[in-house]
């Protein structure tokens, strides 16, 4: 198994602003059924660090999926590969 990680970044925004995140990655023989793509968030909790996965190979998930406030886009042009997630303010 591989694991690929984006650099990690803390966005600060003010309520109501769109957000694009971007993630990179070069990698020969690129297969996204024995490597799948997926976007998780942190929220940092008094309790804790809550985890939440928002993408799975191109597929948003629940709760992420019904605000229609979210868009994936897959690029690939082997051996290079991006994917961009596009947080909307309004659906």
């Amino acid at each position: 198994m591989v694991t690929l990680l984006s650099a990690g970044t803390e966005l600060l925004q003010h309520p109501g602003n769109d957000v694009t995140l971007h993630c990179q990655f070069r990698m020969e023989g690129f297969d996204p059924f024995a490597n799948p793509l997926v976007w998780r968030k942190s929220q940092r909790l008094i309790s804790g660090t809550e985890w939440s996965t928002v993408n799975v190979m191109g597929v948003l998930q629940e709760p992420f999926w019904s605000t229609g406030r979210f868009d994936i886009i897959f690029n690939e042009r082997p051996p290079y590969y991006s994917l961009t997630l596009k947080i909307t303010s309004k659906a």
